[in-house]
């Protein structure tokens, strides 16, 4: 009578799964998956020849760090500008101390009238291509009343320094602070730029050297960064001590900048493509449709996206 009952059962699930077929996968989805599929193929050849050993731990490092200012988040929240002008500052120091010692140096009436005048564009707050037009004008007028030749020379020297630094922003804002507020010594900068270049051969994950570096400079680089006006909050040694990682890594890993752009542009491809082969995989489970080979081959290039994929910038 169990033999009866069991052999029963049997038949019962054999029927119930003659009528609970798999079903088909639609045509435009089967194709919509094949063509995302191939597409990612290429994709991912591509990002096969675009990636590099270069991008190892510490490159990572630089471009979390550069995302976090650029996006303003996380530790490095309102810094981005006092990073800027501080790098400013440190590629630019030999024509800081040019200004600034044609200034000590040359206190005729007409050079004053210049220095007068810099110092009033300043204070305007103009653009940087308005501000270098209107020193090169008042410039050649000053120029054309001097008859001194060694004194023109010096005006053309200023005039030119003035150039470098206002090419970018950042030392405009430079500039204007130390007038404005009558800080005559750019030595900071100089002392930064070799603590930098004793770097280069270094491990720049580990902090300890910009930390010791930090603190033994502390009080000139506490003033210059509220003169520069570093949020309160982050006037203290270890936020120093990251900026001038960051710079130090900058100068380590900013030339690979271009390459690594090029396979950020292309995990964003293969993003798009990976995202409609998953939701279209997700809507023909297995346990409902039959599936065709391609919907279960693995996703070409996921190794090298799950990689980068944390440093990736946010797509809407």
């Amino acid at each position: 009578m169990l033999t009866a009952i069991y052999s029963g059962e049997i038949s019962l699930l054999k029927r119930l799964l003659s009528v609970i077929k798999k079903q088909e996968i639609s045509d435009l989805a089967l194709s919509l998956h094949n063509t995302e599929l191939a597409e990612l193929k290429k994709i991912a050849s591509t990002l096969q020849a675009l990636d590099s050993d270069k991008f190892n731990q510490e490159f990572l490092l630089y471009i979390s760090i550069k995302n976090q200012l650029e996006n303003n988040q996380g530790e490095y929240e309102g810094l981005y500008d006092f990073m800027a002008i501080l790098r400013c500052g440190i590629e630019n120091n030999s024509h800081f101390r040019t200004i600034q010692r044609i200034e000590l140096d040359y206190q005729g009436k007409t050079q004053l009238e210049l220095y007068k005048f810099v110092f009033q564009q300043l204070n305007s707050n103009v653009d940087k291509l308005v501000f270098q037009q209107s020193v090169h004008q008042q410039g050649k007028k000053l120029i054309s009343i001097i008859i001194n030749e060694p004194i023109r020379k010096v005006i053309k020297s200023y005039i030119n320094a003035l150039d470098v630094i206002s090419k970018d922003e950042a030392g405009l804002n430079l500039l204007l602070f130390f007038k404005k507020y009558k800080v005559a010594n750019y030595k900071i900068f100089r002392t930064i730029s070799t603590f930098l270049k004793s770097l280069k051969k270094q491990k720049l994950e580990n902090l300890k050297a910009s930390v010791l570096f930090v603190k033994v400079n502390y009080e000139e680089l506490e003033k210059l960064g509220q003169l520069i006006g570093i949020p309160s909050s982050s006037n203290k040694p270890i936020t120093y001590a990251k900026i001038l990682q960051y710079i130090s890594l900058c100068y380590k890993h900013e030339s690979l900048q271009a390459h690594y752009n090029q396979l950020v542009d292309n995990l964003l491809k293969w993003q798009k493509h990976h995202q409609t082969i998953m939701e279209t995989r997700k809507e023909y489970p297995d346990h409902k449709y039959k599936l065709p080979a391609k919907f279960t081959e693995e996703i070409p290039g996921e190794n090298i996206y799950e990689k980068y994929k944390a440093y990736l910038p946010i797509t809407e």
